[in-house]
């Protein structure tokens, strides 16, 4: 019954990821997913229909981070900031407060839409993920994932507020740049989400160098 549903979405031009068998890593309780790059087409937008809408034990760390980054390329589809809407039902509590500054963790979806802060991730042009470090859950906690993801978009021409920005040194506008981002995950232990993947943060990995004191770091 595959063939037929496969050879009709190859025939309609869908874009179907296809994720390399997981592999494992010697020691230290570490296993590793890969995961081909994600390039953006036409027919990505038709996609995001059928992106999962809920936390679900079956969505491994890849599954839920290609989700929310296609849903944020295409943030408002099927409708106005469903992208942002997805990104509120698999982040955790502390990840919606990192996100909105505390302003909108606890005030619902419609308040988070309105303050979240997720940089150039919203109507991307491509993204591409990395591998996902998956670091084995202990008694006190659940397993720990880490999903690095290279997000590209345009220089652009006006900033939110209206008014013209001038490109970064060694950029013009218009020209396409890309930023890496890590995701990291939590698995949960307790109903009524056990066994699934939670977000605990997206962060851009400029900001996770600053915060650990390492601003010259080179991103690769």
């Amino acid at each position: 019954k595959m063939l037929p549903l496969l050879l009709t979405a190859t025939h309609c031009g869908l874009s179907i990821p296809q994720r390399r068998p997981h592999r494992y890593a010697h020691g230290c309780g570490l296993r590793h997913w890969r995961c081909s790059p994600i390039m953006s087409s036409g027919a990505d937008a038709l996609t995001v229909l059928s992106l999962p809408g809920q936390p679900s034990p079956h969505l491994s760390p890849l599954d839920i981070v290609h989700a929310l980054c296609r849903g944020l390329q295409h943030v408002h589809r099927p409708s106005e900031h469903d992208g942002l809407r997805r990104v509120y039902a698999f982040a955790s509590y502390e990840c919606r407060m990192a996100l909105t500054t505390r302003k909108g963790a606890v005030s619902g979806v419609e308040r988070f839409v309105e303050t979240a802060e997720l940089h150039t991730l919203p109507g991307c042009l491509n993204f591409a993920l990395g591998a996902a470090t998956v670091i084995d859950g202990t008694q006190t906690r659940g397993a720990i994932a880490t999903v690095p993801v290279d997000v590209s978009d345009a220089v652009p021409f006006r900033g939110p507020s209206g008014f013209e920005l001038s490109p970064p040194p060694g950029e013009q506008q218009g020209d396409v740049r890309t930023e890496r981002y890590r995701f990291q995950l939590q698995q949960e232990r307790r109903p009524p989400l056990e066994g699934c993947w939670m977000v605990t943060s997206i962060l851009p990995m400029r900001e996770h160098m600053l915060y650990n004191g390492d601003t010259g770091a080179v991103q690769g």
